[in-house]
């Protein structure tokens, strides 16, 4: 009986030792925030290191001899699911197409988004709507913005109860985790958990690289590793199951239909779109005729989904669908983003979370709800909102729908009426964002006179930590990328101090 112990922990301890070291060695420093990283198209040779357990890749770009970049492609067992790219040899020319992490300690690490033209991962994929298992869903719609919907699933998910060892992809601070239930470190399953921003009410807790559980969810079968939606977790409620049959919390709304409809986020009841009678009346889409049946589905994005987002600080994004029975998005009439005029009005509610008012820095009474303007290509803040600060929440009415709804507070900088870029006069010193954090976060500032700053982060006991910046810097807005991954778990201090003025702001690091 010993005996048996024994080899098993000695086992889940290679496997833990083994997944460590990958994801140490792969990942360069790990945890990485998408909107930190510089985008990046490179060629040159791979170098590939095989004197670990599993093999390190670097880019040698000028064909010296000497690295140029550590390429960081996740865990010695990560594969993309939407195309036959694979790692490198060495000696082979390659093209990386990826984000840059830059750092003052070693080469720079290039986390791999495209390998010779063929996707290997996306940076802001909101994984937890993958309903569906489409093939594709993985690719990176930043820029074409074609949405994330896949409208209804044609069976009803069956319900599974496994046990395995946990494998956790932490190449982003929003971590990917799968099950193993074979022993043999690879991954098995993959766990659906929801945004990384859930937080379910019976307390339950995500659990960490090498834990053994048991999970009961919803199994949806892929190409690759089949997705589980986590229902439970160790015998605790995780979500609400009654929310993931085949219409994804979404559905048909009818011409004659009788009472409203609610459209509700799968993995938030707080977020809901509900439509009424009547609203076949008069309603049109992007000058067509709106046709008898729709099926409507409201999904909650990562912020970095939203189209051109770069002069907003968003907090918190939506996507709203409609199809027709052929399953196409009507808001995609043509190949371009249409506004849905309805009958009767819509009538919306929106819930944010304390979590994602900590991650992102956000003061409640700046909070801004916009919807995207097709026709005009901006986003357009809207009237007659009502915010509850008591329970995160904003509700609106509108008879029109656009394909995406925005959470953001104040711009950095406001617009004149010549269209011309002013800088706000204000000494500002942001919350740093995400917040807690682990290990790396952002702190923006900005100052209104040209004078010499300085950015120091202290300890709760006063030592100094860290000088960010001290030198001389002209009126603008500025951005740091604080690392804290040789900190230990903690509270720290991050103080702004020019001629003139002083800010500090209290930062969370969680490992």
């Amino acid at each position: 009986m010993m005996k048996r112990i024994f080899t098993s922990l000695l086992a889940a301890f290679l496997i833990l030792s083994m997944n460590l070291s990958a994801q140490i060695h792969q990942h360069g420093e790990g945890h990485f925030n998408p909107d930190s990283l510089f985008e990046i198209s490179i060629s040159g040779a791979a170098v590939v290191d095989t004197n670990y357990s599993h093999p390190i890749y670097y880019l040698d770009e000028n064909n010296d001899g000497t690295v140029d970049y550590k390429l960081n492609f996740g865990p010695f067992w990560y594969q993309p699911d939407s195309s036959n790219a694979v790692r490198p040899i060495n000696g082979e020319v390659i093209t990386i197409f990826g984000g840059e992490h830059q750092s003052s300690m070693d080469i720079s690490v290039i986390v791999v988004y495209e390998i010779n033209g063929e996707f290997w991962r996306s940076p802001f994929e909101p994984f937890w709507n993958n309903f569906t298992g489409r093939h594709d869903f993985g690719r990176d719609r930043r820029h074409d913005y074609k949405g994330f919907a896949r409208g209804w699933r044609n069976d009803s998910l069956s319900t599974v109860t496994l046990t395995g060892a946990v494998l956790v992809d932490t190449t982003f601070y929003m971590n990917h985790y799968y099950l193993d239930i074979n022993e043999d470190g690879l991954p098995d399953y993959f766990l659906n958990f929801g945004p990384f921003w859930y937080e379910p009410a019976s307390g339950a807790l995500r659990p960490l690289e090498g834990d053994v559980i048991t999970v009961t969810g919803g199994l949806i079968d892929r190409d690759t590793n089949d997705v589980i939606i986590v229902y439970e977790l160790n015998g605790l409620i995780w979500s609400d199951p009654s929310r993931f049959g085949r219409n994804l919390s979404g559905g048909w709304i009818h011409k004659n239909m009788r009472s409203s409809f609610q459209c509700v986020n799968p993995f938030d009841a707080g977020d809901n779109l509900i439509l009424q009678p009547g609203w076949n009346s008069m309603g049109h889409m992007g000058g067509m005729m709106m046709e008898d049946s729709i099926y409507c589905q409201l999904l909650e994005l990562y912020p970095g989904n939203m189209p051109n987002s770069g002069g907003e600080k968003v907090f918190s994004g939506y996507e709203i669908a409609m199809f027709n029975s052929e399953r196409s998005n009507k808001f995609w009439l043509n190949d371009g983003r249409q506004r849905i005029s309805f009958g009767s009005k819509l009538k919306y509610r929106l819930h944010y979370t304390d979590a994602q008012l900590k991650a992102y820095g956000v003061e409640e009474n700046n909070i801004t709800v916009k919807s995207w303007d097709e026709q005009s290509n901006q986003w357009v803040a809207l009237n007659n909102v009502a915010y509850d600060y008591s329970t995160n929440t904003v509700e609106f009415e509108d008879s029109q729908a656009s394909s995406y709804l925005i959470l953001s507070v104040e711009k950095i900088t406001e617009v004149d009426n010549n269209g011309e870029n002013n800088l706000i006069k204000n000494f500002v010193l942001q919350q740093n964002y995400p917040n807690p954090f682990n290990p790396k976060s952002n702190i923006n500032y900005q100052i209104s006179n040209t004078s010499n700053v300085k950015l120091t982060v202290y300890d709760v006991l006063g030592k100094e930590i860290s000088v960010l910046t001290n030198k001389i810097q002209s009126p603008g807005n500025y951005q740091v990328v604080f690392d804290g991954s040789k900190l230990s778990s903690g509270t720290y201090f991050c103080r702004l101090q020019t001629n003139q003025h002083v800010r500090t702001i209290k930062m969370t690091l969680i490992k």
